[in-house]
C-alpha cells in the first residue's frame, strides 16, 4: 500500500459546499466568514406551544445582502483614487476602527434583520415584504459608508498597491497596538507589500518605523527567496542596534532566513545563543537550526551539534511543520505511570521500547522536536516546559482542544475555541485572530503547507484561513467519522484523524482510510517514507505504522505504570 494517495486527484478549490444563499458566492471572500458561522441568518424556526402539544410553523428568512467589496467601499467613501499617502493618513486617523471584527458586526447586522422580519412575517398586508425591502437597501448602504469597514478596505488596498513606505507606517501602527488581532490588519498588509517588494529599493527612511523585532519571526509567510533578501535587508539596517531587550531573538530569526546567503554569519549569531542564561533562546536557537537543517536529526539534539551542519552546508531551510521535524521513530512517546511519573519513550519498529528517559516534567502530554514537551497545568490551561518542568510558554486551551506544532517550535492552539493564535517557542504570539463567536465551531488548528495559510477543522467541516483571518475555502466534511485532527502534508489531500482510522482526505471530500481498526485516532507523527507513530486514545497506546508494507508493526501502552527508580518530584 503506497504512503501517498494517487496523483490523479487534482486539486479544486471550487466547491464550498454550504446552505447558505447565492449571495454567498457573490460575496468577496474577506467576509464569507459571517455567512459561513451563522446558517441561523438564513434559515430561522419558530416554534410555538400550545397547550400539552407543540407544533412548529418555519419561515424562510429571504437571503441578506451581499457584502460590500473593497472597491465599493472605496468608492462610497471618495477614495477609489486616493493616493498612497491620502490612504495612509485616513487609516492613521481612524485606527480605532481596526479593532471591530467584521464578521460580528455582519452577522449582527443580519440578526437584527432577520428578527425584524420575523416580527412582521405573519402580518397579511405584505408588511414583512416592504421592511426586508427597505431594510436590506438601508443596509447596503449603511455598509458602503461603515468607517470600520473603510479602514479594512484602506488597509487591503495598501497591501495591493503601496510602496516600501507603507511597510514602515503600518508597521509604526502594529507596534502601538496592542490587540493582537488588530495588530495583524496591518501586519497582513505589510506581509503583502513585503511579498512583492525588492527590498533593496526600500530606503532606511521608508523602514524607520519597520522593526525587525517585530517583522523578523513573520518572514517565514514570504517565499524563500524574498525571506533571505528582507533578513539581509533588516539586518544591514539593524545589526548596530541594541535598544531591543530581546535583540539577541530577533537576530536570530534573521539568521535563520539569510543562511544560506551566508553561512558564516548566520553561525556566529547562533553562537552567541549556545549556554545562554535565558532558557527560551536555547530553545529558540535550537528549533530554528533544526527547522533550517531538516528532519534528519535525533530529539533534543543540541546547538553545539548543529552549528556545525550549518557551516558544512546542510542547510534546506524548510518551512513545513512535519519537516522540521524528527522522523517518527527518533522522537519518543509519553508515558505516564501510576502516581503521576512520567517518562519519554523510543520505540523501534515493533512498538518495543529502544530506550527511555525516566521522570521528566509531570502532567507532559507530547513532546516537541524543539526539545520542550507540552503539558497541561491545570484543565484551563496548557503550557510548553523543559524536561525538569521550566515552563517557557503558558496558553489558555478550552477543553481537549490540542496544539498543532509549528515548523519553528512553537505552537498553533485555538484559545476558548474561537481565537487561533501562533505562539514561538518563546512565548510570544506571532499571529492572532478571533474565528468563532461560539464555543465548538472550531476543534483543531494546524498549519497549511502553504506559507500563511492556516487549517481549521470543525465536527464537519474544514475551512482554510489566512493572516487576515479571511476564509480562502471551504470543505463539507458530512459523513466523515468525527474528524479530529488534520495535517496538511504538501500534495493533493490531507492527513486526517477519525474515530476509527487515519487516512487521506482529498480535495472533492472523499476520504481513503489508510489505517483501519483503532479506537480513538488523536494525533500522527508522520514521515513520506519512513514508520508514523499514531496515537490511539482509546487504550492511550502508540501504534507503529509502516507505509511501504501498508502493516501495523505494533502496539505500545503508555499508561501501564512502573518506572525503576523512585521519581525526584515525589517526596
Amino acid at each position: 500500500m503506497s504512503n501517498r494517495p494517487s496523483d490523479s486527484i487534482v486539486r479544486s478549490f471550487n466547491h464550498q459546499k454550504t446552505t447558505v444563499a447565492s449571495s454567498l458566492e457573490s460575496s468577496p471572500k474577506s467576509l464569507r466568514m459571517a455567512h459561513m458561522m451563522s446558517i441561523r441568518s438564513q434559515i430561522l424556526v419558530l416554534s410555538l406551544g400550545f397547550n400539552s402539544w407543540s407544533w412548529a410553523t418555519t419561515y424562510l428568512i429571504p437571503p441578506p445582502p451581499p457584502q460590500p467589496s473593497m472597491d465599493e467601499v472605496l468608492a462610497a467613501n471618495s477614495m477609489d483614487r486616493a493616493t498612497e499617502k491620502e490612504l495612509l493618513n485616513f487609516v492613521a486617523a481612524n485606527w480605532i476602527f481596526a479593532r471591530n471584527w467584521l464578521p460580528e458586526i455582519s452577522e449582527h447586522e443580519e440578526r437584527q434583520l432577520a428578527d425584524g422580519y420575523l416580527r412582521m412575517v405573519e402580518d397579511v398586508t405584505g408588511a414583512a415584504s416592504k421592511y426586508w425591502k427597505q431594510s436590506t437597501a438601508e443596509l447596503e448602504q449603511q455598509r458602503l459608508h461603515d468607517k470600520r469597514r473603510a479602514v479594512d478596505a484602506a488597509l487591503r488596498k495598501l497591501g495591493k498597491t503601496g510602496s516600501a513606505n507603507s511597510i514602515g507606517v503600518l508597521s509604526m501602527l502594529a507596534v502601538a497596538e496592542d490587540c493582537d488581532w488588530a495588530k495583524w490588519k496591518a501586519l497582513a498588509s505589510v506581509l503583502e507589500l513585503m511579498g512583492r517588494i525588492d527590498p533593496e529599493t526600500a530606503t532606511n527612511a521608508d523602514l524607520a518605523w519597520a522593526r525587525p523585532e517585530m517583522l523578523a519571526p513573520l518572514l517565514g509567510d514570504l517565499s524563500k527567496p524574498q525571506a533571505e533578501k528582507w533578513a539581509l535587508r533588516f539586518w544591514k539596517q539593524s545589526s548596530h542596534i541594541h535598544y531591543d531587550k530581546d535583540y539577541l531573538k530577533t537576530r536570530l530569526w534573521l539568521a535563520r532566513f539569510f543562511a544560506t546567503a551566508d553561512a558564516t554569519l548566520a553561525a556566529s549569531i547562533f553562537r552567541q545563543s549556545v549556554g545562554h542564561y535565558d532558557p527560551t533562546i536555547q530553545a529558540l536557537s535550537t528549533m530554528l537550526l533544526r527547522s533550517g537543517i531538516g528532519g534528519t536529526l535525533a530529539w533534543g539534539t543540541s546547538p553545539e551539534q548543529l552549528i556545525p551542519m550549518l557551516e558544512s552546508g546542510k542547510w534546506v531551510g524548510s518551512s513545513s511543520s512535519w519537516e522540521s521535524t524528527p522522523e517518527p521513530l527518533a522522537f519518543p512517546v509519553v508515558r505516564k505511570h501510576v502516581g503521576g511519573r512520567i517518562d519519554l519513550v523510543w520505540l523501534d519498529a515493533n512498538a518495543k521500547q529502544s530506550k527511555a528517559e525516566e521522570d521528566v516534567w509531570i502532567d507532559a502530554d507530547r513532546p516537541f522536536c524543539s526539545g520542550l514537551i507540552w503539558g497541561s497545568l491545570t484543565s484551563s490551561v496548557g503550557a510548553l516546559a523543559t524536561r525538569d518542568g521550566n515552563i517557557q510558554v503558558r496558553a489558555s486551551v478550552f477543553s481537549n482542544t490540542p496544539p498543532a506544532a509549528a515548523w519553528h517550535g512553537g505552537v498553533f492552539l485555538l484559545t476558548g475555541s474561537v481565537i487561533a493564535e501562533e505562539i514561538a517557542a518563546d512565548g510570544s504570539i506571532l499571529w492572532q485572530t478571533p474565528v468563532s463567536k461560539t464555543l465548538g465551531d472550531w476543534r483543531f488548528i494546524s498549519p497549511s503547507s502553504k506559507p500563511g495559510l492556516m487549517l481549521l477543522l470543525g465536527y464537519n467541516k474544514l475551512a482554510c484561513i489566512d493572516r487576515r483571518g479571511d476564509f480562502v475555502w471551504s470543505l463539507d466534511l458530512k459523513g466523515m467519522d468525527d474528524p479530529r485532527w488534520i495535517m496538511d502534508v504538501g500534495g493533493d489531500c490531507f492527513l486526517v484523524c477519525c474515530t476509527k482510522s487515519v487516512g487521506w482526505l482529498y480535495f472533492k471530500g472523499q476520504y481513503q482510510p489508510v489505517v483501519k481498526d483503532l479506537g480513538s485516532a488523536l494525533w500522527v507523527a508522520y514521515h513520506p517514507s519512513a514508520h508514523w507513530l499514531i496515537f490511539d486514545g482509546s487504550d492511550w497506546s502508540a501504534v507503529i505504522y509502516d507505509p511501504k508494507s501498508g502493516k501495523v508493526g505494533g502496539r505500545f501502552d503508555t499508561d501501564d505504570g512502573g518506572g525503576n527508580h523512585a521519581s525526584r518530584f515525589k517526596k
